[in-house]
């Protein structure tokens, strides 16, 4: 056969187009030769262009360039049949600004590459394009390009919305037990925000992060949750959520974020001191947050009032029993960071710029593949604890060699560490350096008495640490 076949869509470093040459249809011809000539930087224009022919030769005066091509018997395909594909107009059109980079035709360029590659922004487009084809696209044309890319892949934005309802029967459909909430607003009708809840997760989407916002969220989530089981929040204390929890869950406790904690300190407590100093009331402020019992707390306030007793005023102005772990009253199990949300957000960044339908459909597909993958992980673990909490405890064994066990009526030991005594109460599972109410882990002190006593260890560690209920969070199946 004297006619081959085109290759796919041309984007960087196309193919030299040649006689012969196949191309599904007219319209695919007209766009592989646009996309072609913005590489090699050279306008053209239509000398014949119908139904069934297309010629087109460069604008260069006197440049000879000139192709044409042609529908293959009664089509759709197209042919090049003759072609001269020589230029003489050297760079007099050539500029950083091609007349044919519409938004439709830019998407085009970079619809493949954001088919695999959800965040894909419009500054990064900018900086593609102009490695890519030599053409400078203003950062406004990327990013309304963009949303015609977009639209293209995914859809349109306000479709996407009115197809929330069918999605969410689907979702209850596949996914029984689920709780999902869509809010539109009475009089206009339009979108205001969306929970869906499967049987082990739950995510909300919403514009905006006001007080009622959060209440909306929160009354959702507590729905999904155990009733019984005592919950604590770890947050960044966004605008409105810091009033929303207790109001919400007024029996459960609301820690904060320690890093936001620490960036408040340096903007508002320490701002004015020298560096040195500044770093000094940093580490003490960590000994605050970190101190386990209240004598250590005690020690920490009062070395930062030696330092500064205008920031030790600003400590017990700014909720110290949020995050601070001696004052705190809930069991946050050592967690001091809303590092777990950051990472969460972090996790679904690609598809927040989607419509919300797939935007939704993109998230739960992800968290289908990560449960898929969790439900497998611990298949061969044959250890009764999760591997980081057996390295832990491993850690902590080694280390009580240094720890001499006073026996008292059975229940309650004394155990010598260096200069320093501890109270262990096994049965209580307490020990008075309250490292162990703290991580619901065994402490150093706690694990020379359990070994002393010949009991089994792991059954003084949390279960929420053990395989079992490692496998057990992640049994139930996203569909």
């Amino acid at each position: 056969c004297k006619h081959s076949r085109s290759s796919p869509l041309i984007t960087v470093n196309p193919r030299e187009p040649d006689v012969g040459k196949i191309f599904n249809d007219k319209a695919n011809f007209q766009t592989k030769l646009t996309n072609y000539a913005i590489y090699r930087g050279f306008y053209w224009f239509y000398i014949k262009n119908d139904h069934s022919r297309v010629t087109a030769r460069c604008k260069g005066e006197g440049c000879p360039w000139r192709v044409h091509a042609s529908m293959l018997g009664d089509g759709p395909d197209f042919a090049i049949k003759t072609m001269n594909n020589v230029h003489t107009c050297g760079c007099d059109l050539k500029s950083q600004h091609h007349p044919r980079t519409s938004k439709k035709r830019i998407a085009d360029l970079v619809k493949k590459k954001m088919a695999h590659t959800l965040h894909y922004r419009p500054c990064e487009m900018v900086k593609d394009i102009a490695s890519d084809y030599g053409v400078r696209v203003p950062y406004h044309q990327a990013w309304c390009d963009r949303e015609v890319a977009v639209r293209d892949l995914h859809g349109d934005v306000r479709t996407s919305y009115d197809m929330l309802r069918w999605y969410s029967e689907r979702v209850m459909e596949t996914n029984p037990r689920s709780i999902i909430d869509m809010v539109v607003d009475e009089e206009t009708h339009r979108f205001k925000s969306y929970f869906l809840c499967f049987a082990a997760c739950a995510y909300g989407y919403k514009r905006t992060r006001r007080h009622e916002n959060w209440k909306w969220f929160l009354h959702n989530l507590k729905k999904a949750l155990l009733a019984e089981r005592p919950t604590v929040f770890i947050s960044d204390r966004a605008k409105g959520l810091k009033e929303a929890v207790p109001e919400i869950f007024p029996m459960d406790h609301h820690g904060y974020c320690l890093r936001h904690i620490k960036t408040n300190f340096m903007t508002e407590a320490a701002t004015r001191y020298r560096k040195a100093l500044k770093d000094s009331l940093v580490k003490t402020l960590n000994k605050v947050a970190f101190a386990l019992n209240e004598s250590e707390y005690v020690a920490a306030l009062s070395e930062m009032e030696r330092n500064s007793p205008e920031v030790k005023d600003w400590i017990l102005r700014n909720d110290v029993e949020h995050w601070a772990n001696a004052q705190f009253p809930g069991e946050r199990y050592g967690q001091m960071y809303s590092n777990l949300a950051e990472s969460f957000n972090a996790w679904i960044k690609p598809a927040r710029g989607l419509p919300i339908l797939q935007m939704v459909e993109t998230i739960r597909r992800q968290i289908m593949e990560m449960g898929g993958w969790r439900r497998i992980e611990p298949a061969n673990w044959e250890i009764t604890l999760c591997p980081n909490i057996e390295k832990v405890l491993a850690k902590i064994m080694f280390n009580i060699r240094q720890s001499s066990v006073i026996p008292s009526d059975g229940r309650l030991f004394e155990v010598v560490n260096g200069n320093k005594t501890y109270v262990v109460n096994i049965p209580e599972w307490t020990c008075s350096c309250h490292k162990w109410q703290l991580l619901k882990i065994p402490c150093e002190h706690a694990c020379a008495t359990i070994a002393c006593s010949h009991k089994p260890l792991y059954d003084y560690v949390s279960p929420f640490y053990t395989t079992n209920t490692y496998m057990a969070a992640y049994a139930v199946t996203v569909k």
